[in-house]
């Protein structure tokens, strides 16, 4: 197996790579691009798992074929976007160019961003940025506290808020 780094897999759009060096559990073997876990751990936790939680796998739609239906319709009723997708692939909030990459080695789509509570669009992110204002409650009032947050280990830099 060739030694490679994660960025390097992520860059080719393997779903696989291999760093020839042991996990935090003492494994030498590949590692998933996504998110970095060793392939042996990744093992061991779905065997767990599945011992732990019996027949629990894959049986959502089966149990419960309305709220599956449900969750599709979701999806589809997304707020029609009032502008065009971005031919740049330019995520709105940082100007980026979206970096991650699908399983066949195109780059993933922007995502629709919305006010869940409105349902309104609001623009084309990055996943990084769609997840990044999710995680901080979906409003200003979170990013506000964060920014605030950062400006305490750095008063010599002016906030910008």
């Amino acid at each position: 197996m060739d030694i490679i780094s994660r960025k390097e897999s992520l860059i080719k759009g393997l779903k696989k790579y291999f760093t020839g060096k042991l996990c935090k559990n003492g494994h030498l073997s590949e590692r998933y691009s996504k998110d970095g876990v060793c392939c042996e751990c990744g093992r061991i936790k779905l065997k767990k798992h599945q011992y732990l939680y019996p027949g629990k796998r894959n049986n959502c739609k089966k149990d419960n074929p309305e709220k599956s239906r449900n969750q599709c319709r979701d999806y589809r009723n997304f707020p029609i976007p009032t502008r065009p997708y971005p031919t740049n692939n330019l995520c709105e909030c940082c100007n980026n160019l979206e970096y991650r990459k699908k399983g066949d080695g195109t780059v993933a789509s922007l995502a629709l961003d919305h006010n869940h509570i409105t349902g309104k669009f609001r623009g084309w992110l990055c996943f990084g940025c769609n997840t990044g204002i999710g995680k901080l409650g979906d409003s200003s009032r979170g990013i506000y506290q964060a920014a605030e947050y950062l400006a305490l280990s750095e008063p010599d830099i002016q906030a910008c808020y």
